[in-house]
């Protein structure tokens, strides 16, 4: 898996995990998220942009996107800790988003992350889609071996797939594969199939009641099994 990028690692002073001298991750690593960190768009007054979170990622085409499998766990403590895979898209007019670039709707990408993340004090297996035209929407998915109180380590395995025009969002457990998730939007144009994407994990705590921000205490978040297929053009 060469040729990975990060992104945000600046913010909160998150570490980047070390790479062997091919630029592999190892099998099992660590992101640290910082509050105030996110990806998501929001319309409610005041309009918001965030593309704050650390992300590892690999550029490919669109059309090279085979698939993306990792599994995810942390000690989810806080609303809307959460950490997974992500799935972007960036703007023609901003190819390389940023926490800076990225805070217009011009400049925001569209994307999908998918991972685990806490609601109401539980933690699920959550799907945020953001498309150019469109807000964030939601859905969540109960942990498949429930859920734990926060701050117990907790975690998921999931997976992306392509399948014609769709993204497709998968939980996994053993030997079973279950489809939690269609967006159907992501491949659907055919003229931009050369498009650059970046594949990748990502962990953020936007903290949106400030219980992090005075003592900046960082999520760790733990990943193992990361895998990335994509054909070679």
């Amino acid at each position: 898996m060469a040729e990975l990028s990060v992104v945000n690692f600046a913010v909160g002073q998150s570490t980047v995990p070390d790479r062997d001298h091919q630029g592999l991750l190892p099998s099992a690593f660590i992101l640290d998220a910082a509050p105030n960190t996110d990806i998501y768009a929001s319309p409610l007054p005041p309009v918001h942009h965030a593309f704050s979170a650390p992300v590892i990622y690999r550029r490919m085409t669109k059309r090279s996107f085979q698939s993306a499998q990792v599994s995810v766990r942390a000690r989810w403590s806080l609303q809307f800790d959460q950490g997974g895979l992500v799935f972007v898209i960036p703007a023609s007019s901003n190819p390389a988003p940023d926490a800076t670039t990225a805070q217009t709707a011009d400049k925001h990408p569209e994307w999908v992350k998918v991972g685990v993340e806490v609601n109401d004090g539980k933690p699920y297996v959550s799907v945020v889609a953001k498309s150019r035209e469109n807000w964030c929407d939601w859905s969540l998915v109960p942990l498949q071996n429930g859920a734990p109180p926060l701050g117990q380590e907790s975690g998921a395995t999931i997976s992306l797939t392509r399948s014609k025009n769709a993204l497709l969002v998968w939980m996994l457990s053993g030997q079973e594969k279950m489809l939690i998730r269609k967006v159907p939007w992501v491949f659907l144009a055919a003229d931009n199939d050369a498009t650059e994407v970046w594949v990748g994990v990502y962990a953020a705590r936007p903290d949106p009641d400030g219980e992090a921000g005075k003592t900046q205490e960082q999520l760790q978040v733990s990943f193992e099994g990361f895998d990335m297929r994509w054909a070679q053009e």
